[in-house]
């Protein structure tokens, strides 16, 4: 074959590849967009799964903590509460190309009964605007935290050993003194119940006491 006929007979190859390249990216799906693509919202309803069950839920904060977890391997940017249930999860992606998934978008399929129903959730009825009052103050009590010690609410801005300050708005209580000397906690009422939620020193619950 002379070298004229072989530099055609390439060309025509070439180009017959760049046709058929071309034709795959048109028809290929789209990447994946789970990770590190925060695009659903606090307020949003979804499905849960949990030991091969779904329930229906609701995600209640975002985060983007993909920084914190560069194997990805934990990356968890939603919180979700499961409808009719206490205590809420961070779970990972609404995006089933991601394996780790725990989330689907609500409705895509069966989900258990609501405990106690949908109308009497604290966390929808609290996320809607209903029972909006914030307390004026924590519910006296002793809260147990499950280790160390019990956090005994006393009176208002007293506990077992020390003292407190309690923030209206935000509901978060500074304990000064005693074995709680400098720990900040978030008090709620959830299901009738109190509770404090110790907080880490990002701000996020740690530890709940009841």
């Amino acid at each position: 074959m002379k070298l004229s006929t072989l530099c055609i007979a390439t060309s025509f190859f070439l180009t017959l590849a760049g046709q058929a390249n071309a034709q795959t990216s048109q028809t290929r799906p789209p990447p994946s967009t789970g990770i590190g693509q925060l695009t659903y919202k606090v307020g949003q309803r979804v499905d849960y799964v949990e030991d091969g069950k779904w329930f229906k839920a609701v995600i209640t904060e975002v985060r983007d903590d993909s920084a914190d977890h560069l194997d990805r391997k934990i990356y968890a940017p939603y919180r979700v509460h499961a409808l009719g249930y206490v205590g809420d999860h961070w779970v990972c992606c609404l995006d089933f190309a991601d394996r780790r998934s725990q989330l689907r978008p609500a409705g895509l399929g069966p989900t258990e009964p609501v405990p106690g129903g949908e109308a009497n959730d604290d966390v929808l009825k609290a996320m809607s605007g209903a029972n909006a009052a914030k307390p004026a103050q924590p519910t006296a009590k002793e809260y147990n935290c499950g280790f160390g010690a019990a956090i005994k609410i006393t009176g208002k801005d007293t506990y077992g050993g020390g003292t407190y300050s309690f923030d209206t708005r935000s509901s978060i209580l500074t304990f000064k003194g005693g074995d709680y000397d400098g720990q900040r906690a978030l008090f709620d009422v959830s299901y009738g119940k109190p509770r404090l939620h110790l907080l880490g020193p990002s701000g996020r619950p740690v530890i709940d006491c009841d």
